[in-house]
């Protein structure tokens, strides 16, 4: 029979799949073409010629994942990433567990990057390893760990690396079909389908973050923001990392991190935060979903603009300083939460690296879209309720005047 080629899919140079295309529909499915391997493609009586790896975007593989799930597929799903393999393994369309040759999605290094260890519990639990005596149990014969950290543990492990495989422009993959069990299989509290939702979200915003960072951009650290830092933690490791290197070019050649785990340290501190990196791309323009999504983001962050001018204002005029502090400390939750970077200038505006995040957040998922209004609206209410409680004269009558100007 014919090879199924059609314009989703090609054959490439050096005989790999490279598959663009939608893999939610019916039409698409799992097509063996070797006695173990299968590929996702367009279900069809032919057979796909050239037996190799797959070749895909992060955008195809958000649908790659989602028709796995749809299709309750049982068996893993092999990545690779330059010289990186990463390994997700379902059961009956959940990912229940994964596995990865990169150092830095090492348990300990996971959990150590957390903030669930610091580098002396690290290094003391390393040195104990061996073949028989895992990372995991020597935490727990520590004592300094139970079951049911460890069990937390492993979960963020999972998660790191379901993550990871969506920062990459392209992956290699390959799925196998039913190939055994993982070492142990880990219930998680989102669905795979949330979980893909979520990170493909994220990876929009890593991106646009990364693709804007030169390696001559500088960085700053905010110094209000280190106080009661930890030593020993990987917060203050990393801190004192870029304090040693105040340039991106400085920082990727002395950090012990992949090139990509570097940047996405660097985006975390950014987004709460810590560090501020000078000399971002601002030539490029954030990407939307749609004109309408973009009114309707746009609108709200203009409201929240209004409500902060005017509760600022109000809390001047009464000689009161305005707590922008819990501002900041709320805007954080939000991004805690839901992974919903809003952060804030000294005055309280939302910075326009952050207006990036959020419009890239919500391109191309409507729930994600929703996600960012909800936290827009959150933080225009948290400021109407501070305005209400905090304002010493006439709170409540401010608040309901700043009302009205919103609706």
């Amino acid at each position: 029979m014919a090879p199924l080629i059609t314009d989703k899919l090609n054959i490439t140079e050096d005989s790999r799949l490279k598959i663009d295309g939608d893999f939610n529909g019916s039409e698409w499915g799992a097509i063996n073409f070797d006695d173990e391997h299968y590929i996702v493609a367009k279900t069809s009586e032919g057979r796909v010629s050239s037996p190799g790896f797959g070749v895909c975007s992060a955008e195809t593989l958000v649908s790659l994942l989602s028709g796995l799930v749809f299709r309750n597929f049982s068996g893993t799903l092999d990545l690779l990433i330059g010289s990186q393999k990463k390994s997700l393994y379902f059961k009956s369309g959940e990912l229940v567990f994964a596995r990865s040759n990169l150092m830095d999605d090492r348990l300990g290094e996971v959990i150590y990057r957390g903030g669930k260890i610091t580098i002396e519990q690290m290094t003391t639990a390393a040195v104990a390893v061996t073949r028989e005596r895992k990372f995991g149990k020597v935490l727990i014969e520590s004592r300094d760990y139970n079951s049911a950290d460890l069990w937390d543990f492993l979960k963020l492990q999972i998660k790191s690396i379901f993550q990871s495989v969506f920062l990459s422009e392209h992956v290699g993959f390959k799925v196998c079909e039913e190939v055994g069990s993982p070492p142990v299989s880990i219930i998680l509290e989102e669905t795979t389908e949330s979980l893909i939702e979520q990170c493909a979200s994220f990876s929009q915003m890593f991106r646009g973050f990364r693709s804007r960072v030169g390696l001559e951009s500088k960085l700053h650290i905010r110094d209000a923001s280190t106080q009661g830092v930890e030593e020993g933690t990987h917060l203050y490791d990393t801190l004192r990392l870029i304090r040693d290197n105040p340039e991106m070019s400085g920082l990727l050649d002395h950090s012990k991190l992949s090139d990509t785990n570097t940047y996405l340290n660097l985006f975390q501190l950014v987004v709460n935060r810590y560090v501020e990196v000078v000399g971002l791309d601002a030539s490029s323009k954030p990407a939307t979903a749609s004109v309408s999504d973009h009114r309707e983001l746009k609108g709200l962050i203009d409201a929240y603009h209004v409500a902060l001018k005017s509760s600022v204002t109000a809390f001047e005029n009464s000689g009161v300083a305005f707590p922008f502090e819990d501002l900041e400390n709320f805007a954080h939750r939000l991004y805690q939460e839901r992974n919903t970077p809003i952060y804030l200038k000294t005055d309280g505006g939302i910075s326009v690296e952050s207006v990036r995040h959020l419009y890239d957040k919500g391109r191309g998922s409507l729930s994600q879209q929703q996600t960012v209004a909800w936290a827009l609206q959150g933080l225009i209410q948290f400021v109407l309720q501070i305005t209400g409680d905090l304002l010493p004269k006439d709170g409540w009558a401010v608040k309901k005047s700043i009302q009205e100007m919103l609706a």
